[in-house]
C-alpha cells in the first residue's frame, strides 16, 4: 500500500448536534455558507479535502505551514462572518493539525496520523486551532500568531500521549522587515473594527545574514 508523509487539518462545527436540535435548515443553511469559505481557503493554501461527513472537514497539506495558515484564515473568516449575528445564527469551528506518515487507499488517507488530528481537533477551544509538538516544531516563527502549551494530552483511542500546542490568534498582518533603522518597528496592520494589532520589526540586513 502507498504511504506518505503528510499535514492533517480536520475541523468540525462546535455543538453542530444541538444547533440541529433547534433549527435544522437553519443551521444546513449556515454550514454551507460556512463551507464555501473554508473550502476556498483550503483550496487557496494548496490544501486538498480528502473526508467531508457532516460538519466535519478533512484535509491534507503538503506543508505544515500551510496547514496552519490555513487554520487561522479560516477562524479568522469565521469571526468576521459571526460579528453582528444573533447567537443562533454564529457558528464556531475547531480545527486540529497533525503531521506523519498515511496509507493511500481509493482517494482516502488512514492511519494515526488522521486520527490524532481529530483529536486534537476534539481538544481546540471553541473557535480554536491545537496542534501536535511536530507541527509546532515546524511552523513556530514562522507564522504571525502566538502559541499556550496544551499539555502532553492522552488522547482517545490513541496509543501514545501527544504534546500539544493552542494557537493563540493575537498577532495579525505579514511580517515584513525595515530598511532603514536598527530599532524596532511598529506597525498597526489591518486591525479589526475596535481593535489594535502591533506588530514589531527589526532590520537584520546588517547582522551578518547577507
Amino acid at each position: 500500500m502507498e504511504r506518505k508523509l503528510t499535514t492533517i487539518f480536520a475541523s468540525d462545527v462546535v455543538g453542530f448536534s444541538k444547533m440541529m436540535g433547534l433549527n435544522e435548515l437553519k443551521t444546513l443553511q449556515i454550514l454551507k455558507e460556512r463551507r464555501r469559505i473554508i473550502d476556498k481557503i483550503i483550496e487557496e493554501h494548496d490544501g486538498i479535502i480528502f473526508g467531508s461527513a457532516g460538519d466535519s472537514v478533512i484535509a491534507e497539506f503538503s506543508s505544515p505551514l500551510k496547514a496552519a495558515e490555513a487554520a487561522v484564515a479560516t477562524q479568522h473568516s469565521m469571526k468576521i462572518m459571526n460579528q453582528g449575528k444573533e447567537e443562533f445564527e454564529q457558528m464556531n469551528f475547531r480545527v486540529g493539525i497533525n503531521i506523519g506518515d498515511v496509507m493511500v487507499s481509493d482517494d482516502n488517507l488512514f492511519g494515526d496520523a488522521v486520527n490524532i488530528a481529530a483529536r486534537l481537533e476534539a481538544e481546540a477551544k471553541p473557535a480554536g486551532i491545537c496542534i501536535s509538538n511536530t507541527v509546532f516544531d515546524m511552523i513556530n516563527r514562522k507564522i504571525m500568531v502566538s502559541f499556550e502549551e496544551a499539555g502532553v494530552l492522552k488522547l482517545k483511542n490513541i496509543e501514545f500521549p501527544i504534546k500539544a500546542f493552542h494557537v493563540l490568534q493575537q498577532n495579525k498582518g505579514t511580517p515584513r522587515f525595515t530598511q532603514d533603522s536598527e530599532e524596532i518597528h511598529t506597525k498597526v496592520s489591518e486591525a479589526e473594527p475596535g481593535s489594535v494589532a502591533v506588530m514589531f520589526f527589526k532590520n537584520l540586513t546588517n547582522h551578518g545574514l547577507g
